[in-house]
């Protein structure tokens, strides 16, 4: 408690244990962590609160999420299995657009991908994905845009989509990182959320479906 007086930090991250001297901190942000066990708080104005384990891109989305908004949608309100794990079609006619260079990592994602119902399209490099947008042949609900890629990458690439193609379907990037560098640029060029490497079924498709599950396809 007396640390947190005296230091001037810009993001606290605590357990669920700590709460009281945690709050009590003058920190501009604030997420709090706890166990599946444990029952979240009911009163008002709480912290963003997290579940463990935490992946990066469950922290990418807390820290991103617009003031009030990341409270209710950070802890789940059970302990069901995942839209993954839970053999769903969560993504049953929904086309998606993976840009990765890795094969491995193609393999993976697109096996995750296609075991929930979704057809995929894979481009090798930002370039490729730029012009298998600009091509228009097969129509795409989604992106999954690697950062770090050859000939053109992921941050390139999204700003020729939303520059030169003028296309506003959902970029997500795709990183082993997420600094706050990393953010900054993924906002600067449109992207609309982040999947942290390596990729988690669960977390990949149900931060898809943040951004897809209601679309409806002409």
């Amino acid at each position: 408690g007396a640390a947190l007086a005296r230091a001037n930090y810009d993001l606290l991250i605590y357990d669920s244990s700590l709460a009281g001297a945690a709050r009590a901190a003058n920190v501009p942000q604030r997420i709090c962590l706890r166990s599946g066990a444990q029952v979240a708080a009911s009163e008002p104005g709480r912290d963003p609160e997290l579940l463990r384990p935490l992946t990066r891109s469950a922290l990418f989305h807390a820290l991103t999420a617009p003031a009030g908004k990341a409270a209710t949608a950070a802890v789940p309100g059970s302990a069901a299995p995942g839209p993954f794990r839970s053999g769903s079609k969560a993504l049953e006619g929904q086309s998606i657009l993976l840009a990765e260079d890795n094969a491995l990592n193609q393999l993976v994602a697109r096996s995750m991908l296609e075991a929930v119902g979704a057809s995929v399209h894979i481009a090798e490099n930002g370039a490729q994905a730029v012009d298998f947008l600009r091509g228009g042949m097969q129509p795409v609900d989604l992106v999954l845009m690697d950062v770090q890629m050859p000939v053109m990458d992921g941050f390139s690439a999204t700003r020729a989509i939303r520059k030169e193609l003028g296309l506003d379907l959902p970029v997500l990037a795709m990183s082993a990182g997420v600094t706050l560098g990393e953010r900054a640029e993924c906002d600067a060029v449109g992207m609309n959320g982040f999947v942290a490497k390596p990729v988690d079924g669960d977390d990949l498709i149900a931060t898809i479906l943040r951004f897809v599950h209601a679309k409806v396809r002409n």
